[in-house]
């Protein structure tokens, strides 16, 4: 009896004690916590029964289940008695300064289901986390590391290895993405970014290749090579999703259009920059500024061919980089994707372009005597190589056989650019058939069929000089013999 009323059962509960081993690690996590910095440290004072009471820290069945120690000012790395404590299932430290290799969490915390380590300078993720992590946050990422971008060489295989693997992670799909895009920016804030204030390119890994799908309005870039820029991650959409590290970008004299080296796309970037119309794509002025004058004019546009002549003579008199060169050309040129094609062939030196070409550059060996500038673009040579331009908007023709000059002897092209009246690339090949259009196409008529005729539609024998019309089967076919 209690007061008179009889006593009865109302229910039945049990009582944990914490976990004593569970315990001392969070006062070694507080010590440790402290000199990171954090703001505000539990009160020890109370000893084990106090823990209920701690600030972001939730306790289930004696052990400790939940931890938030978000927006805490912890700085370094993560301290290591943070793994003694096995039966966390949601963990925060987001809204930190703490950096490292979030991966280890995945292992060191077994029963690990919710993470969020955003809004820190994490930079490296490996191994993936396990599936049973089912809520992940790792986005927002002040990294402090600085990715070496060379204009000379955009290959992903250099790039790749150097990207910080938190930025490649994707959880869901368990794997490390390779198709990657950045902003890249003289802005130091996104603010400033999104604000149009600074130079931006959206630079982005697709298929081993990097492409420039975007320039801000502010195309025109005035820094230096090896000037430290901004970079920040975006997401399938092309938005900032808040992480961010460093890049340095290293260029060559010449570079104007942020495409690998240069080359005949680079000096028709010029040219259009210097009679002010070239608005649409980003623009190095610096590298552009091959006169060294501070503007942009017609004497870098020479300095700029002097510069391509200059490259491509080193490397035609170097046998080793030679057939470097060669077999670079041949596996970047496939059958598919050629809109150009330049080859040798009884004496002669053919081209057959889809797209109207307004600059171009060939690095060859042997006695070759170069006639473009009959066909309107200005040519300097220099050995067996020539760049060919012009300033009056003046392009070659296309969908018929042209020829580029005569060769006598021994002579071998080695790789060529082209670039069409916006200076964007041609992708030519150095095989006669890389192009489909050209089979049929007869510089000499052999086939008893073949009929050919000049512009005024009179029967001749072989071709001239100027416009023939070839006539066999049911193909007709203009070759232009200069």
């Amino acid at each position: 009896w209690y007061y008179g009323l009889p006593q009865f059962k109302v229910g039945e509960f049990t009582i944990y004690r914490m976990d004593a081993t569970e315990y001392q690690t969070l006062l070694l996590l507080n010590q440790t916590l402290a000199a990171m910095g954090r703001t505000q440290s539990w009160d020890i004072t109370q000893g084990i029964k106090g823990v209920s009471k701690w600030q972001g820290v939730k306790v289930k069945e004696g052990h400790v289940n939940e931890l938030n120690l978000s927006g805490q000012n912890i700085s370094g790395e993560l301290p290591n008695a943070l793994y003694g404590l096995s039966t966390l299932e949601k963990l925060d430290l987001s809204n930190n300064h703490l950096m490292g290799n979030v991966g280890i969490l995945g292992q060191a915390l077994p029963k690990l289901k919710s993470l969020n380590v955003s809004h820190n300078a994490f930079a490296n993720l490996y191994p993936m986390l396990p599936t049973t992590i089912e809520e992940v946050n790792i986005g927002s990422q002040k990294i402090d590391k600085t990715i070496v971008l060379d204009g000379s060489n955009f290959d992903v295989a250099t790039i790749a290895p150097q990207l910080p693997t938190i930025l490649a992670y994707n959880h869901e799909q368990q794997k490390y993405d390779t198709n990657l895009s950045l902003a890249i920016t003289t802005a130091k804030t996104l603010n400033e970014m999104a604000n149009n204030d600074a130079w931006t390119i959206y630079a982005s890994m697709v298929n081993g290749k990097i492409v420039i799908p975007y320039v801000s309005t502010n195309n025109v870039y005035y820094g230096q090579t090896g000037d430290t820029l901004q970079a920040f991650k975006l997401n399938s959409n092309l938005q900032a999703e808040g992480s961010e590290c460093k890049v340095k970008y290293i260029f060559e004299q010449g570079d104007s259009n942020f495409n690998p080296g240069v080359d005949a796309t680079d000096l028709q970037a010029t040219i259009l920059y210097a009679f002010g119309g070239y608005g649409r794509y980003p623009f190095n002025h610096t590298a552009a500024d091959t006169y060294a004058d501070g503007t942009i004019n017609v004497q870098d546009v020479v300095a700029t061919v002097n510069i391509i002549l200059q490259k491509a003579l080193a490397q035609s008199t170097n046998a080793a980089k030679m057939q470097q060169a060669f077999a670079t050309n041949s596996q970047t040129t496939s059958a598919e994707k050629a809109e150009a094609a330049i080859y040798l062939q009884n004496g002669k030196v053919y081209l057959y372009a889809e797209r109207p070409i307004a600059a171009l550059s060939i690095e060859a060996i042997g006695n070759i005597d170069w006639n473009i500038r009959t066909l309107g673009l200005e040519q300097s040579t220099q050995g067996a190589n020539i760049v060919a331009y012009s300033l009056s908007g003046n392009e070659l023709p296309t969908a018929q056989l042209v020829e580029l000059g005569t060769y006598t002897g021994k002579a071998q092209l080695l790789s060529a650019s082209a670039s069409d009246i916006e200076a964007q690339a041609i992708a030519t090949s150095l095989d006669a058939n890389a192009i489909t259009a050209i089979n049929g196409l007869k510089t000499t008529p052999s086939d008893a069929d073949a009929q050919i005729f000049n512009i005024m539609g009179i029967k001749t024998n072989q071709l001239q000089k100027g416009v023939n019309i070839i006539k066999q089967g049911n193909q007709t076919n203009k070759v232009i013999i200069n």
